[in-house]
């Protein structure tokens, strides 16, 4: 299976590749075709170097916590070295390019690309160092008349991607989730995906701090891409199911009920609201198991005979729009997955070059959806201004 840190690899050939050999001409510029070459050739020496030793460690992976934080630092740090070349080589082409009209205009040109690289560089260290533990509790409101009035000040607490396997045996982090969830008292906990990296093994040292959530009406969640196990090598197909299956047990033995493309009815005195669940629905390379009629079909108690005010948990954002906005009457859907590529610079994000909705609230009429930043990490070992979060959203009855 050709992996993620494969494919980035290959692309960095093209882009480390570019701005070293400018960097290169520039260094050489008015001199012979010979120091050109040497100057290339100490240039692509690092580009070499980290390529080498990023195709060696995707050969070599173990799957463990370990092997986890060595790929995803390493990732951040050809990411930044990627991006530290490509504006020092545009502000030497400035510099190149301007300096003969006037000799300030070249020292501008590459002190502006020494600070940028230093303020991305500081970036990278203080993403890997404390982004990744900054924690956050958002607070949101969702009113309409569609939410029963038994149901008015109703809290959900939503907390997804987890991603056990980045933290290893420490449960520090994990504990200081928990804990943050149980503080806002929510009436039902909600986990949309993705509890591990590579393997159900991940989740045993936090059995004890999963088993601490509890909720008046329960701890519901999905599952997602991750949790299928496929981005690992596995000796056969069944190995890998009955890993996936051991991961089921693990959950109920902890209180989790797990929603598989099921369904729940929730009742306060003579209201009801309905709380569905999908296996991950992706575009690929994703699992796409999502079945939103078996998920439904269980809805056909005397609850189901009145109009009734529905929750869609499920991973992956991009379903909402393929399958549930005006194909349905699902009032509310929940999803994670994007992490917001753990990148975020005021309203913009990398995340958005491939998902529509890809953090926060989208609405199409009276149908919602919002997408969590999730409290894990995923590839990369970093969070720049896509912090951690958990996400306590509260229900309004609008009479």
């Amino acid at each position: 299976m050709t992996t993620m840190l494969f494919w980035i690899l290959t692309w960095m050939v093209l882009i480390l590749s570019l701005p070293a050999l400018t960097l290169a001409a520039y260094s050489a510029r008015g001199k012979e075709r010979k120091v050109f070459f040497r100057y290339s050739a100490i240039s692509l020496l690092p580009v070499v170097l980290l390529l080498i030793f990023g195709f060696t460690a995707d050969a070599m992976r173990t799957y463990s916590p370990t092997d986890f934080r060595i790929v995803g630092t390493f990732i951040l740090i050809i990411l930044t070295y990627a991006a530290v070349q490509w504006i020092m080589a545009i502000a030497c082409m400035l510099a190149w390019l301007t300096g003969t009209y006037h000799p300030l205009c070249k020292k501008l040109f590459l002190a502006g690309g020494i600070l940028t690289s230093t303020l991305i560089v500081s970036m990278g260290i203080y993403g890997r160092s404390i982004g990744i533990w900054k924690l956050h509790c958002t607070k949101d409101t969702l009113s309409s008349s569609s939410i029963p009035p038994a149901f008015h000040n109703y809290r959900i607490a939503l907390f997804t991607d987890f991603h056990l396997g980045t933290f290893g045996t420490d449960t520090t982090f994990a504990h200081r989730v928990v804990d943050s969830i149980m503080q806002a008292q929510p009436d039902i906990i909600l986990f949309g995906g993705d509890l591990v990296n590579y393997d159900t093994k991940e989740i045993i040292p936090f059995l004890p701090v999963l088993s601490r959530l509890h909720a008046p009406d329960g701890v519901y969640a999905v599952m997602g891409n991750h949790d299928y196990q496929e981005n690992r090598h596995w000796n056969s197909p069944v190995q890998r199911q009955n890993s996936v299956n051991r991961m089921k047990k693990l959950l109920s033995s902890v209180g989790w009920t797990l929603l598989d493309n099921e369904s729940r009815f929730l009742v306060k005195e003579s209201d009801s609201i309905a709380l569905i669940g999908t296996e991950n629905d992706g575009l690929p390379p994703f699992p796409s198991l999502g079945d939103l009629q078996k998920a439904t079909r269980q809805l056909t108690n005397t609850h189901s005979k009145k109009k009734h005010f529905s929750i869609l948990l499920t991973h992956d954002p991009t379903c909402w729009k393929r399958k549930v906005v005006h194909q349905t009457n699902i009032s509310l859907t929940l999803s994670g997955h994007t992490h917001a590529c753990q990148f975020q610079w005021g309203d913009f994000s990398p995340a958005s070059w491939k998902y529509a909705e890809w953090a926060g609230w989208y609405n199409q009429g009276d149908q919602h959806l919002f997408v969590s930043k999730g409290v894990g990490e995923a590839f990369l070992f970093a969070r720049i201004g896509a912090w951690p979060e958990i996400n306590l959203i509260t229900l309004h009855h609008l009479p």
